[in-house]
């Protein structure tokens, strides 16, 4: 029997006691307009993740990577609310308190999430296998080589590629616009090297000798490949993430230090890697340029939120041809083209309805850039207020679900499970991003979770045969 109140209690009455905080600003910044007021709510967003991370550390770990991106938001919205310009849509930011109402969103998909994957998390770790079993059995499984010898091929692949065309770090290149030059070879190892990342950190924590050796070696291999395709701070903290995931989700002892050691870990990388992105930026030419691309790069984190929150005043919004939009787009094979057409869907429909038609060429021109963090905006104005709640906690659940699935498949060490819950998540991840609600829970995510049940039914009767015999 799963402790559903335990569950309830480490996640929703934080929630409930942080939203009175958020409350209290909210009520502060009306008094006394300032910019100050989005710090405090920077400040709370940061307590509520140290309680997290304190009381339910399973939680905390699996939705890192979703928490981290969006702390990066709201740092963007302190200085869009110190007025630092939005030069996508044109506009001067100034303190409306938009980021106290984006914490209190926050602070519920997350809570909602967590509350998820509490109750399943309990009920994956009565079926764990013994930690000494699963080492022995990665120790000596086969699969581990197959993986090394796979990523040592696309690796040497794309430094290849990067030999004859140049890498984008050293010739500052545009890395977005270097995938028409690296091919879908180039794609497919920039795309999965996550995936890479989780099972080089499980084969580090399970296994020791020549197995572990190679994991690292190959680890910094990816990570010096990645730095010369150009690929910074979002990709560098990612795989980060990913490679101790394994080791704090598989040693319980470990959760309990996540506090005092995995934060501020993650912390001094995301520091380090601020002067890879000044050398991308071209820092050594024009470090004048690189500064003023980092500082549009920051303020362009949290503008989209400040466009919708600026516009949305309705408690409850009933925009039909927009959900019908989001309804269509969830059984279409076609999802993908359906987001680029009217009313259009995320950050599109912001493009689309907010930007000059001088700026939106630009994008238009590069389809590989875009704008970013539209999912909690496009909810807003879809929606309304008090009606985003709703399929707000819906996409959180599914996100969490994706979550314990990869959760099931670290703690069976199974690279399988590992590598389909790994596509969901990207493309889950994908729609957070860009507000594509068909990538969290659509027609292909559908089909991958399917062929997922159907694996681990085939491996469930296998292994209770082999046990049987």
């Amino acid at each position: 029997m799963l402790n559903l109140s335990a569950g309830l209690g480490k996640t929703l009455i934080p929630l409930a006691f942080f939203l009175c905080l958020l409350g209290v600003i909210q009520v502060l910044f009306m008094a006394f307009p300032s910019a100050i007021w989005s710090v405090f709510a920077l400040a709370i967003f940061g307590v509520y993740v140290c309680t997290l991370a304190k009381f339910t550390p399973v939680s905390f770990l699996l939705l890192l990577p979703y928490i981290f991106f969006r702390a990066t938001t709201l740092l963007s919205g302190v200085a869009i609310e110190s007025g630092g310009y939005m030069e996508d849509f044109e506009t001067q930011g100034k303190a409306t308190g938009a980021y106290i109402r984006l914490t209190a969103v926050y602070l519920i998909f997350i809570s909602f999430g967590a509350t998820i994957i509490e109750w399943g998390f309990n009920y994956l770790r009565s079926k764990s296998e013994d930690l000494l079993l699963i080492r022995e059995r990665t120790q000596r499984h086969p699969w581990v080589w197959g993986f090394y010898a796979i990523f040592i091929i696309f690796s040497l692949y794309v430094i290849m590629i990067g030999l004859t065309e140049g890498f984008p770090f050293l010739t500052s290149a545009d890395r977005l616009g270097f995938r028409d030059v690296g091919g879908r070879g180039y794609i497919f190892y920039m795309t999965n090297r996550m995936l890479a990342a989780y099972l080089f950190g499980i084969i580090i924590f399970l296994c020791s000798g020549t197995r572990r050796f190679m994991a690292i070696m190959l680890l910094i291999s990816m990570i010096i490949i990645s730095i010369l395709f150009g690929e910074k701070f979002t990709s560098l903290i990612l795989i980060a993430m990913y490679v101790v995931t394994p080791a704090y989700l598989m040693n319980k002892s470990l959760q309990g230090s996540i506090l005092h050691h995995l934060i501020p870990a993650i912390g001094a990388v995301a520091v380090l890697t601020l002067p890879v992105i000044l050398m991308v930026y071209g820092w050594s030419d024009r470090p004048q340029d690189a500064l003023e691309k980092l500082s549009t790069r920051m303020v362009g984190q949290g503008e989209v939120w400040f466009i919708a929150d600026r516009d949305t005043d309705d408690a409850f919004i009933f925009e039909g041809k927009s959900i019908n939009h989001i309804l269509v787009s969830t059984i279409s094979p076609k999802a993908d083209e359906m987001a680029l057409e009217p009313p259009f869907m995320g950050v599109m429909y912001f493009m689309n309805n907010y930007m000059t038609p001088g700026m939106l060429s630009l994008f238009l021109e590069r389809p590989a850039l875009t704008l970013t963090f539209g999912f909690e905006p496009y909810l807003l104005v879809v929606f309304g207020w008090i009606g985003m709640i709703l399929p707000l906690c819906f996409y959180a659940g599914v996100y969490a679900a994706g979550l314990l699935y990869l959760a099931w498949g670290i703690q069976k060490a199974r690279p399988i499970s590992i590598f389909i819950a790994g596509k969901l998540l990207i493309w889950m991840v994908v729609g957070l991003a860009q507000g594509y609600l068909f990538m969290i829970f659509g027609f292909k995510l559908l089909i991958m979770a399917g062929a997922a049940f159907l694996y681990e039914l085939i491996s469930s009767i296998l292994s209770q045969k082999r046990n049987g015999n």
